[in-house]
């Protein structure tokens, strides 16, 4: 089970809007048990939003298998779109 917040807190119109997020780090296969931790938040400083997942989240570029936390940061890198 993944818990994902996400909260926006409208003050003075949007000039002094706060958004608040926050994700588990657990990641489960899909009979439940235990994976492993990942990042599963990411903050994109830009565009002051977040990024966020569920479930293993695998992705196979090139045909080798990485964890999609592992290939947002690697790939925004690349392209110079930095996640945090």
């Amino acid at each position: 089970m993944t818990l994902i917040l996400n909260e926006i807190h409208v003050q003075n119109g949007l000039n002094e809007t706060l958004l608040v997020a926050a994700a588990d780090r657990r990641v489960s296969n899909p009979d439940g048990s235990y994976n492993s931790l990942q990042r599963k938040l990411f903050t994109v400083p830009y565009r002051n939003a977040t990024i966020s997942y569920f479930g293993i989240a695998e992705v196979f570029p090139s045909g080798k298998r990485e964890y999609l936390s592992e290939w947002l940061l690697s790939t925004s890198r690349e392209k110079q779109h930095l996640l945090i």
